[in-house]
């Protein structure tokens, strides 16, 4: 298996984007659909599970995870989104991907402090499968503060985690 390093990342979206003329947020439904299917091919009882997905949801990681959250959601997976920024910071196809998985009805539940996010530990502990779609392949220094946080909240539990593009607080460099 070979992982592709940040800039590769940076640098395969951008020949998609304007070469092939590929929309950004063709690149994230495409990757939210293939987590599904990596999740459905690993996990084959994912129908029945509760699928929490916790996200910064800024970048293209945290679109990801609204495109798989609405994917989920749609084939009637019990799906929740953890967002640990407020709806109104998203931009660009992360922002698109939001306000379409909003519009479906994905249940999203906002932890902007580090009151309400350790107010979600019984969310989590309830959940059969956490999705981390926070930080991604941009990280490029060590994360502080509610990210932080939230990672060394998910390295406790005793759940599966699958991480979109690469588990947070690692970096791709």
């Amino acid at each position: 298996m070979q992982v592709a390093t940040a800039s590769e990342m940076r640098n395969i979206d951008s020949v998609l984007s304007s070469l092939y003329r590929v929309p950004g947020i063709v690149l994230m439904e495409n990757a939210g659909l293939q987590l599904l299917r990596f999740m459905q091919t690993r996990m084959p009882v994912l129908n029945r599970c509760h699928v929490t997905i916790v996200t910064v949801g800024r970048g293209n990681n945290g679109g990801d995870g609204f495109v798989l959250a609405r994917h989920l959601w749609h084939l009637g997976i019990k799906t929740r989104v953890l967002l640990l920024a407020a709806g109104g910071r998203l931009h660009g196809d992360a922002r698109r991907a939001y306000e379409m998985a909003h519009a479906y009805g994905v249940p999203m539940v906002g932890c902007t402090t580090s009151q309400a996010l350790r107010r979600t530990i019984s969310t989590l502990r309830d959940t059969d499968v956490v999705v981390d779609a926070l930080l991604g392949t941009g990280l490029n220094k060590p994360p502080i503060g509610l990210y932080a946080e939230a990672i060394e909240m998910l390295n406790t539990l005793q759940k599966p985690i699958v991480a979109v593009d690469i588990p947070s607080g690692l970096s791709a460099r």
